[in-house]
């Protein structure tokens, strides 16, 4: 048999129809899943799942026709309107009537130095943003846009100063923070030092950054997860600033959702504590009373004892003859025991119990 590479398509259509391919694959050497991919370049049909079957059923199905010539595969060409929008260099981005944040954060863009990926941030009261200075323009222009969406589209927007700070979406009680970042590449260093220089964090790099004009929308939620929409080279932000902000508006929707059935669920695990917890208190108070109750009837048990033994010892000492100093100690002695039994006994104290709580 010839091998894999030299066989015409003739041949392989005839060897394919001949034979299932998980045994006629082992004889060159590949898998049945390598056969059939060759066989789907070359153009050659294969039996579809459940020929083979028929054929041992000595039945003969039709087999598929093999094509002319193989499939052509078209080439992928870029869409160049769709390439203007990352280089920035054939659109135009001025906004006519900016959003007031949005020329806020013009204003720190502009006093903003490029850093070690050679990319500019806004910093103090405006929207966060970080792009290479090629793109800040269509970023402005991007931001303008979702601003004036989200505006329409009634949801507040603030600017706050700080190290957490930045644009932030609100609607209700539940906001958004919103922030815009470009894509970088790292590629080897071109320049003929070979030493690593020190980045803006101070880590040693031996390579360069290269922006890519790709812009990203970073969504930060309170309680969903972060959302993020991305340049697209068929779908650039350019085009979908409005649909980007009807989904921050719907995640806000969702994330005060959420917030109400945590809160309902916080509510109604807190009852089921607190009814936990009165059960629980009843179940010890009730297991206390039983222990009082107990030590009660201990008490009681022994009362009845001590006072049987002083009856006891008063009958045995009538019978016998005894002086009369001998008979004082007896009363003596049978006085303390019965006053000790009456002291032991728990009924009076039960009853004064009742009748302070009663009063």
């Amino acid at each position: 048999m010839k091998p894999l590479p030299e066989l015409t398509r003739e041949e392989l259509y005839d060897l394919v129809w001949s034979e299932a391919l998980v045994t006629l694959a082992p004889r060159f050497g590949i898998s049945s899943v390598a056969l059939k991919k060759r066989c789907t370049k070359l153009g050659v049909p294969t039996p579809p799942r459940g020929y083979w079957a028929k054929v041992s059923a000595g039945r003969s199905p039709r087999r598929r026709k093999l094509p002319n010539s193989p499939p052509i595969k078209p080439k992928k060409s870029r869409d160049e309107s769709a390439q203007n929008y990352f280089e920035g260099t054939l659109a135009d981005y001025t906004v006519a009537r900016p959003h007031k944040f949005t020329s806020a954060t013009k204003r720190q863009l502009a006093r903003d130095r490029p850093d070690y990926k050679g990319q500019i941030a806004s910093h103090g009261l405006a929207a966060r943003i970080r792009v290479s200075p090629e793109s800040a323009s269509r970023a402005l222009w991007v931001l303008d846009g979702l601003l004036k969406a989200l505006d329409s589209a009634g949801v507040a927007l603030a600017l706050r100063d700080g190290y957490e700070g930045g644009l932030f979406a609100r609607l209700g009680a539940d906001e958004a923070h919103i922030c815009m970042r470009e894509r970088v590449f790292r590629v080897p260093r071109t320049d003929p030092d070979p030493e690593p220089r020190t980045s803006y964090y101070g880590e040693r790099t031996s390579f360069d950054h290269k922006p890519t004009g790709i812009l990203r929308v970073l969504v930060k939620f309170e309680l969903l997860a972060d959302g993020e929409w991305v340049d697209k080279r068929s779908l650039p932000l350019d085009t979908q600033v409005e649909k980007v902000a009807e989904g921050i508006k719907a995640s806000l929707i969702r994330n005060a959702e959420m917030r109400t059935r945590r809160n309902e669920e916080a509510r109604l695990t807190e009852i089921r504590r607190q009814d936990e917890w009165k059960k629980r208190q009843e179940r010890e108070a009730e297991e206390k009373r039983w222990r009082n109750l107990e030590q009660l009837a201990g008490q009681s048990r022994l009362s009845t004892e001590v006072a049987l033994l002083a009856d006891r010892v008063a009958l045995a000492a009538k019978g016998h003859a005894l002086d009369q100093e001998a008979l004082s100690r007896v009363e003596v002695w049978l006085a303390w025991a019965r006053k000790h039994a009456e002291r032991l006994d728990p009924v009076e104290g039960v009853l004064h119990s009742m009748r302070t709580n009663r009063d």
